[in-house]
């Protein structure tokens, strides 16, 4: 039997959920609420996406108008929402406590991309107060990036694991036109909040934390790695619970691109100053040089998960994605998605669920969701330089 799901925002992500829900996830029906469904082109545009990639199956997916920025708008939509399956939010992390709150008053099981610590403490206050299912933290680091570091722990030994992800231009930009190295794949708003404040890490199986943009270091050739805030303690408290004595997150960029961030923080941005942040948040969205045109344009995703067990022996997954052709859906649109669906899978089937508040780690089976991804891409390794993991790693590479 089919499923019925609601995607909150149709935008860059949105649209890749909606179209991952239909394509894989059982869905006899989706819901996709966007307050610009009343605008002409933005209706028209993703409704000529999801018919030429979807054919028939486009008849599956409703649009209708909705504005979740207004808390207001909540009750509006509970009659509407109530008796669904699952609900995703692919709404600016900002909104997603009123996503929540919609989904409490509903009685709809929720997820979300995550990305905010702060928003996921007031989700977990509002799921345990009313006994619901709130699952934050779905995306892709955090995210997918998680149920690695789990699957490094449950099925290879490791208590030492370091984590690396990154969404960037395929090629490395012109250092002239764009002195960034980077370009915009998802909100400005998410990528100032991920580079502010402090990035929790474990070591030695408690937890500390490290100020974003700090612990530079030579990931590769090209790339260059750094903690950004991107996890949420309770994610490394979980870690920790179940014996992962050391386990840190850094962002991926091109080489030098740091230096530059560091030049606009002496500016006095990445402060938490909000408004100095609404400021760079336009600046960012404004430049023509990180404008992503999906066009022309082609990304690439790369998340490492590296773990080392006590009697020396190492694993190590990996997952790199590039903007699909066909669809010309990004690789951060795609993966992000990913984890988000393939979470809102579990919970509407009833394969995986929590009893209220949790990440996807503490819940779903790693080897089911690394499968689950395997139906989606090919570019999915699992390396150990040992034969004593628990598992066959080759079943799952």
């Amino acid at each position: 039997m089919g499923k019925r799901y609601v995607v909150l925002g149709v935008g860059r992500q949105g649209l890749a959920a909606v179209y991952d829900l239909v394509r894989f996830c059982n869905a006899e029906q989706v819901l996709a609420l966007d307050h610009r469904t009343n605008n002409t082109a933005f209706r028209s545009n993703v409704l000529n996406f999801l018919q030429k990639h979807l054919s028939s199956a486009a008849e599956k997916i409703q649009l209708k108008s909705s504005d979740l920025s207004d808390a207001s708008s909540i009750e509006s939509l509970i009659p509407l929402i109530r008796g669904f399956d699952c609900i995703v939010s692919a709404l600016p992390y900002a909104l997603n406590e009123n996503a929540a709150q919609l989904a409490v008053r509903s009685g709809v099981p929720f997820c979300d991309m995550g990305g905010n610590p702060d928003m996921v403490e007031r989700q977990k206050q509002l799921a345990e107060k009313y006994r619901h299912v709130v699952v934050p933290e779905c995306g892709l680091a955090p995210g997918i990036a998680n149920v690695f570091i789990k699957y490094l722990h449950v099925h290879h030994r490791a208590v030492h694991i370091e984590c690396f992800c990154g969404g960037l231009p395929a090629v490395k930009p012109d250092s002239q036109r764009n002195p960034l190295g980077y370009q915009l794949v998802f909100s400005p708003n998410g990528l100032i909040s991920e580079y502010s404040g402090r990035c929790p890490v474990l070591r030695d199986g408690h937890i500390v934390f490290e100020p974003a943009l700090s612990g530079l270091e030579r990931f590769d050739a090209d790339h260059e790695a750094f903690f950004t805030s991107n996890l949420s303690p309770r994610i490394l408290e979980y870690f920790s619970a179940i014996g992962i004595r050391n386990c840190t997150y850094k962002t991926l960029r091109y080489h030098g691109h740091l230096d530059r961030i560091h030049v606009l923080r002496s500016l006095g941005f990445f402060s938490g100053d909000a408004d100095s942040d609404a400021e760079l948040s336009r600046r960012l969205a404004d430049s023509p040089a990180l404008r992503f045109d999906r066009n022309h344009d082609r990304d690439k995703v790369i998340l490492v998960a590296r773990g080392r067990a006590d009697d020396g022996s190492t694993a190590t997954i990996e997952l790199v994605d590039h903007l699909d052709e066909p669809t010309r859906l990004t690789a951060m649109e795609r993966t992000t998605s990913w984890g988000t669906t393939i979470v809102a899978y579990a919970l509407a089937e009833g394969l995986y669920r929590p009893q209220n508040f949790s990440t996807p780690e503490q819940f779903v089976d790693p080897v089911w969701l690394i499968d689950e991804l395997k139906r989606r891409t090919p570019h999915l390794t699992i390396r150990c330089s040992s034969s004593s993991p628990r598992t066959d790693s080759n079943s799952h590479a």
